[in-house]
């Protein structure tokens, strides 16, 4: 019966799985940053983390390890860390997080800073747990690797802190120098507004010079126009005239042409 059951899945396999959701929770935050989802899908994986390893330390499973199992907890809660401060930086690069907000509306900006703080300090204890726990079923645990193990692990987390510290240094010279530059920025902008309204000034002078221009333009082509119906009305006039004294012409003629031929 026993050589047909199927064996446990390996430990690292749950690992990944809440690693996994922790990075999906803390996306979430991403865009709800005032609402804990990051912090309570960590506190469900790390329970679920030590509850598994628990089970598999009784079972005696083959090829699993209880001290990597509590440094994969350790590690699972520096990951934790890092993706809240890794979210805090992609909304400063997004431009979602507002400092200029109140206080309040201010903090709910570093939320997924701080639930990644958080369980990065309850992830040890988490592992002193499982050690305790260890300790408790094996009836000849060796404390002096426990607390070599455990040493190792606080000085992993610890050096994971001082970095995370740097990365919020670095961070903090990055916003500093952003606040300059947009300053710069809103200093050549307004330049260049009064460039363009000085332009603006002048143009409108030169538009109502053209204006003026124009209607006295208007005025002198009025009064060619008068001047030209009057020099029609006299070339009228004059035509008249002219088929008028053709006409008398014409009668002198029929007038004329008898009396020359009598």
């Amino acid at each position: 019966m026993s050589s047909d059951a199927a064996p446990p899945r390996p430990y690292s396999h749950f690992a990944m799985g809440a690693a996994a959701l922790s990075a999906a929770g803390t996306l979430l935050n991403f865009f709800a940053p005032a609402i804990p989802i990051a912090l309570f899908v960590n506190a469900v994986c790390l329970v679920f983390l030590l509850r598994k390893a628990m089970d598999y330390t009784q079972q005696h499973v083959a090829g699993f390890d209880p001290v990597v199992a509590s440094e994969g907890i350790v590690a699972f809660g520096v990951f934790a860390l890092v993706l809240g401060l890794a979210s805090i930086g992609a909304r400063f690069v997004f431009g979602l997080t507002d400092l200029s907000a109140g206080d309040d509306a201010a903090l709910t900006n570093f939320f997924p800073f701080i639930e990644g703080l958080i369980t990065a300090g309850f992830a040890p204890l988490f592992a002193i747990f499982l050690r305790l726990r260890i300790a408790e079923m094996d009836s000849a645990p060796d404390a002096v690797g426990d607390i070599h193990d455990l040493s190792r692990a606080t000085a992993d987390l610890t050096r994971q802190m001082l970095a995370a510290k740097r990365a919020i240094d670095t961070f903090g010279s990055g916003a500093d120098a952003a606040g300059r530059s947009t300053a710069g920025l809103a200093s050549a902008m307004k330049s260049e507004a009064d460039k363009w309204g000085l332009a603006l000034q002048e143009g409108r002078g030169h538009v109502q010079a053209f204006g003026n221009a124009t209607r006295e333009g208007g005025t002198s082509v009025a009064a060619l126009a008068a001047e030209t119906s009057r020099l029609k009305a006299a070339a009228a006039d004059a035509g008249n005239l002219l088929e008028e004294l053709a006409r008398l012409i014409a009668s002198v003629e029929r007038f004329v042409a008898p009396a020359s031929r009598r």
